[in-house]
C-alpha cells in the first residue's frame, strides 16, 4: 500500500511539474496606449522564452520574419517560482542584478510583466491574442 501510494505521488508529482508554463503559452498583445507590442511564449529546448514579434515605441520598431536567421527574445530562461515566472537570464538585458523580470498569470487571457528600468519597476498587461 505505501509503494503505491508513493508511486501515484510521484506521478502525480511528475505531472504538475510538466504543465508549469502550459498557461502562459500563446500569441501575447501589450495593452498600452503608448507603444505596441506582440510577444509569443514558447518552449523551446525545454526553456520557456518570450519571443519578440512586433514591437513599435515611435522610434523603434521590429517585426520578426520567419525568414530571419535569429529570433529575438524579450525573455530567454523563464522559471516558475511560487505562481510567478522569473526571468533566469534576460534577452534584453542579461543583467545579473536581483531584479528579476516576472511574469504573473492573472487569468487565463491576461499577464502582468514587470521588468525594471533604471532600479524602477515597469508593469505591463499583455493580453492573449485571440486566433482566427
Amino acid at each position: 500500500m505505501k509503494t503505491a501510494l508513493k508511486t501515484i505521488s510521484l506521478i502525480l508529482l511528475l505531472a504538475s511539474c510538466s504543465d508549469k508554463g502550459k498557461e502562459i503559452l500563446g500569441v501575447w498583445d501589450l495593452d498600452s496606449k503608448f507603444y505596441s507590442a506582440t510577444y509569443k511564449i514558447e518552449k523551446t529546448n525545454n526553456k520557456l522564452k518570450a519571443q519578440i514579434l512586433y514591437y513599435n515605441d515611435g522610434t523603434t520598431q521590429y517585426k520578426f520574419n520567419k525568414n530571419d536567421v535569429e529570433k529575438v527574445y524579450s525573455f530567454q530562461n523563464l522559471k516558475h517560482n511560487n505562481g510567478i515566472y522569473v526571468d533566469a537570464v534576460s534577452g534584453a538585458t542579461k543583467k545579473t542584478n536581483p531584479e528579476q523580470a516576472q511574469i504573473k498569470a492573472i487569468n487565463k487571457d491576461t499577464l502582468t510583466v514587470t521588468t525594471y528600468v533604471f532600479h524602477k519597476p515597469l508593469t505591463e498587461k499583455w493580453i492573449r491574442k485571440k486566433s482566427h
